[in-house]
């Protein structure tokens, strides 16, 4: 009898534990009996929050943006297809097969580990002895002609380059052709080889890039130079910044030309990478690649890069990425993008993403930040409340900077010391989508870190704190995404809720 209670109760146990690993699966568990973290959430912590509320709520699957009469978010939806026709890729050296590159350079590939955007760079290894009369050409032929009547007398290309010793190269210029032969040549990019330090003064003897849209002399970059390691590169489109040799088929391009010209004291050797070269409407804040609602601090592309990239058949990201410091040395390598309208009092938002191209050596000032009542004026990236994740320090959590001398001394809250009440510690991965759920209600604030897979959201970090900094109440301000330091944010969806 003993040994017939043995083997029921043996296949009761393998009956059970089947059902209870098949309920796991289908996620009908009740969440208490394991970890919150393994399981796909049927409802997240946005969507809770947004059909709890009595607002209305609208679900588009294209780019929606609702604002109410004082210019707060009443509902927005961001998922970047809307904004495809202002920008477009020129090359991206994902192959070599379409180059043609001086044939005196011996060492020509692909590198895949240092790049800006796709899967690679092009990295040239020049010698001293292989360039002639100074120069370096690189020349990409397109598959098929490409029409670029859109930026025909306004717009910017740009691309990227990374160098080891800024004294190497003086100028790049660039040119677009057609099949015939006939070209248009832009004004040449100088690098000054003077010897003086570049101290970012708007009057002095480096040149200044004058932007198309100038509401004050400081719309521009100022003192524009190639320094040590990633530099960002610009040409205006503009007809008095180009000239044509021959009559130019705009509509039907079929090369770009690179011309690096090099220092007669080149070093024995030098180390170039060069990536993204791509044209867009503008870079500033009513003409960009995202320009439906988002733009730059102080409208400028030295405080935020948007590459507005297909992923899948109309199906498109942002890649959000920032000029060095080193190039430029006042934005404090921050990349951000800003809504043009205001952030209402109380309200849920989610922010789908991942980051990519670590340096797993270099996390010294690396965050992704979302900020929200963020004063794009007085004193940018420091006067804000919001959600953040380190990747110096590994932690996730809640913080509001607070100005106290413009520019120059800030607080925070919580204070440093105090900072685990509002923190807890999160390694993020590269190259994993993640999302953000952060919902505001007056001073309390709830943030959630989610890992995204297989249409499945699994909780890894939440924190929640209540301000004790009053927020503003006569002026809102914007909302900001940000990213700083060695990596790059690809932003998927972002969809902003007043409740």
């Amino acid at each position: 009898m003993k040994k017939l209670h043995l083997i029921i109760l043996m296949i009761t146990t393998v009956i059970f534990s089947v059902f209870f690993f098949y309920v796991i699966k289908k996620q009908k568990i009740a969440s208490q009996w394991l970890p919150q973290q393994f399981f796909c959430l049927d409802k997240s912590q946005f969507l809770f929050d947004v059909q709890k509320s009595k607002n209305s709520y609208i679900k588009n699957n294209q780019s929606v943006y609702v604002i109410n009469n004082n210019d707060t978010i009443h509902y927005v939806y961001e998922n970047f297809d809307g904004q495809k026709d202002y920008s477009r890729v020129l090359e991206q050296f994902e192959s070599l097969l379409n180059l043609n590159i001086d044939k005196n350079i011996s060492d020509i590939s692909l590198n895949n580990k240092e790049k800006i955007s796709g899967n690679n760079a092009l990295a040239v290894y020049i010698k001293q002895s292989e360039v002639k009369d100074n120069e370096f050409v690189i020349k990409s032929n397109f598959d098929n002609p490409i029409n670029l009547k859109r930026w025909d007398n306004s717009g910017f290309i740009s691309g990227w380059i990374k160098i080891e010793n800024r004294n190497d190269i003086t100028d790049i210029n660039i040119k677009i052709g057609d099949e015939f032969g006939n070209y248009r040549e832009f004004k040449t990019l100088s690098n000054l080889q003077i010897g003086i330090p570049n101290f970012f003064n708007e009057n002095d003897i480096y040149p200044d890039i004058k932007y198309p849209i100038r509401n004050s002399t400081s719309d521009e970059w100022t003192d524009f130079w190639l320094n040590n390691g990633w530099n960002y590169l610009l040409w205006r489109t503009d007809r008095e910044f180009y000239k044509d040799v021959g009559i130019v088929d705009i509509e039907h391009i079929k090369w770009l030309e690179i011309t690096l010209l090099l220092n007669k004291k080149i070093s024995s050797q030098t180390n170039i990478l060069l990536d993204d070269f791509r044209i867009q409407d503008g870079l500033q804040k009513d003409a960009n690649p995202i320009s439906n609602f988002w733009y730059p601090p102080h409208g400028r592309p030295q405080y935020g890069i948007f590459d507005v990239d297909e992923i899948n058949y109309e199906d498109y990201v942002l890649k959000l990425l920032n000029v060095r410091q080193t190039q430029y040395p006042s934005n404090g390598d921050h990349g951000r993008m800003i809504t043009k309208s205001n952030t209402p009092l109380n309200f849920t938002m989610r922010v789908k993403f991942k980051l990519v191209d670590f340096i797993k050596s270099k996390r010294d000032n690396t965050w992704l930040r979302i900020m929200y009542d963020f004063d794009p004026i007085w004193d940018p990236g420091h006067d804000w409340f919001g959600v953040y994740q380190s990747l110096e320090w590994d932690k996730f959590g809640l913080i509001t900077v607070i100005p106290i001398e413009r520019f120059s001394l800030q607080e925070q809250e919580p204070k440093k010391e105090n900072i685990s009440i509002s923190s807890k510690n999160y390694s993020i991965n590269e190259n994993k989508i993640y999302e953000i759920n952060l919902t505001v209600e007056g001073q309390k604030a709830n943030a959630t870190l989610y890992s995204v897979g297989n249409n499945c959201l699994k909780i890894k970090k939440n924190v929640t704190y209540e301000f004790l900094r009053k927020r503003y109440d006569a002026k809102r301000y914007p909302i900001s995404i940000e990213i700083t330091g060695d990596t790059k944010a690809i932003i998927y969806e972002v969809e902003i809720f007043e409740l």
